[in-house]
């Protein structure tokens, strides 16, 4: 007989059990369940609970089932949208009805919401099932469609990385460098979203956002860092460039200045020159565009959230006179434009960058470009808001030109 002592430690033992031990059917503590079950029965078979219990239960049985979440219709939505935000690759519809002759029939759709593949299981017909047929061999012949179903390969879902080697790819999951041969394959269970960055050595980080779906998506980081630059000259005057990596620390530009349309930052009236601004004060206008290419140099590498560099550009200057078509500029067709600089990453692909330095024309006529340019009685001149000098009659340059803006990552 039991004493009351050790009865007490036995109903606390059986209860710590009972605490332990999940209920059949229960799902499990997996933070993704693998499958979206569905499940109705007809009012014929009367409480439906024991056997969606003995179905959840089977479904668990198989080892390559890592857990259940339960499909409602009325909230879910589409199945397929359903069992992928769920984290499920498959969706199962299970249905039982019972016939005139009062067994049991059980029909069921396998969907993989990957691809979007419906299969129909064979189904079957049974007598109405006694407790212990429920709990045991009732849902055997659906569990061998399902093990059927698992086992086939799942759809493919690779995305496929061609980039310079090095490269570090983060957005996936743990970080993963592109080896030698340029190329990374990640592979995926479930269509998912990816905002990914790509850090190249030497280069500005690459972002990007996309949508993994079945199959294999190609995503190409070039192996040259291309840039949009929009900024002023003078503060004044808008210009654009391509800015384009072609070495570990030189990079090519291209691009142009116009000098149609700028603010004038000081005030113009005094100017003494045909081209003074038509708005003096507001508005500064010349019939002139330039277009130009160089380099830039940087000891640093591009990654770097403040870097410095040097830069070099011959640039051309074209005017545009409404009575004839455009045409060099005979007094100073060509210059030079020698710079120092910094740009500086504020973030997602975007860095500020501002120059300073001077342009030298060595074909200029000097006595012409300062009538051209136009100055004032300070010796101040309105094109680049710089000084003028020269060294003879021959060339002519300009000190100081300054220029700003940002540089967007393409």
């Amino acid at each position: 007989m039991v004493g009351p002592p050790r009865l007490s430690a036995a109903l606390f033992v059986a209860a710590l059990c009972l605490a332990i031990i999940p209920e059949r059917g229960q799902e499990p503590s997996t933070a993704k369940p693998d499958i979206l079950l569905s499940f109705s029965a007809d009012a014929g078979l009367g409480d439906p609970v024991p056997y969606l219990r003995s179905l959840e239960a089977a479904i668990l049985s198989e080892p390559s089932v890592g857990g259940l979440a339960q499909y409602d219709a009325a909230k879910d939505g589409a199945p397929a949208d359903a069992a992928l935000r769920e984290g499920c690759p498959a969706f199962l519809d299970v249905r039982l009805s019972t016939l005139p002759d009062g067994r049991v029939a059980a029909a069921w759709v396998y969907l993989d919401a990957v691809s979007g593949k419906k299969t129909p299981g064979p189904g079957f017909e049974k007598p109405l099932p006694s407790r212990a047929v429920l709990a045991s061999s009732f849902w055997t012949e659906f569990l061998v469609d399902l093990e059927t179903r698992l086992a086939e390969p799942p759809p493919s879902i690779i995305l496929e990385v061609l980039a310079p080697p090095g490269t570090l790819f983060d957005g996936t999951g743990p970080k993963r460098v592109v080896p030698a041969t340029g190329r990374l394959d990640i592979r995926f269970s479930v269509p998912a979203s990816v905002a990914w960055t790509a850090r190249v050595p030497g280069r500005y980080p690459t972002r990007g956002f996309l949508m993994m779906e079945a199959g294999t998506t190609v995503l190409r980081i070039a192996p040259h860092d291309f840039s949009l630059a929009v900024g002023a000259v003078g503060l004044s005057f808008p210009e654009a460039f391509v800015d384009m990596a072609v070495a570990d620390h030189i990079s090519l530009r291209a691009g142009f200045a116009q000098y149609f349309y700028g603010l004038a930052l000081r005030d113009t009236s005094t100017f003494s020159s045909s081209s003074t601004p038509s708005n003096p004060g507001i508005v500064a206008s010349f019939p002139l565009l330039s277009p130009f290419m160089g380099l830039s140099w940087s000891p640093f590498a591009r990654n770097r959230d403040f870097r410095p560099y040097a830069s070099a550009a011959l640039f051309a200057r074209v005017a545009f006179l409404s009575a004839s078509k455009p045409y060099f500029d005979p007094v100073a067709p060509l210059g030079f434009d020698l710079s120092v600089g910094f740009d500086w990453g504020l973030g997602r692909g975007i860095r500020l960058w501002a120059e300073a330095g001077a342009n030298l024309y060595p074909w200029a006529d000097f006595r012409a470009f300062l009538a051209s340019a136009g100055t004032n009685g300070d010796g101040r001149a309105i094109f680049g808001e710089g000084s003028i000098f020269a060294g003879n009659p021959g060339w002519a340059g300009e000190l100081p030109i300054a220029a700003a803006g940002i540089r967007i990552g393409l």
